[in-house]
């Protein structure tokens, strides 16, 4: 299968995820959405979909950091949540 050139920018989506044990990267998973990737030149690997397909950005600084106070109890929550996700599969 070839992916056709496009001769335009696109869109490249992805997530980088560290696992920091003992304060040091002990594991790297990387995601790319080679789906939307390929769609945007054109080809269509699998049904539209009947959601929204929309880009969503990241925070505008580009950092995700909170400058308030947050509940250590539900940020170990969310913390263990998108471990679980990302590193148990």
């Amino acid at each position: 299968m070839d992916i056709p050139a496009t001769r335009s920018s696109v869109r490249f989506r992805f997530g980088e995820f560290c696992k920091i044990v003992d304060g040091k990267v002990a594991e790297i998973r990387i995601i790319f959405d080679l789906i939307h990737l390929i769609e945007q030149a054109g080809t269509r690997l699998v049904p539209p979909s009947y959601g929204r397909d929309m880009w969503i950005p990241g925070p505008m600084a580009g950092d995700g950091v909170f400058f308030h106070e947050v509940d250590p109890a539900e940020s170990a929550k969310t913390r263990q949540l998108a471990t679980d996700m990302i590193f148990g599969g």
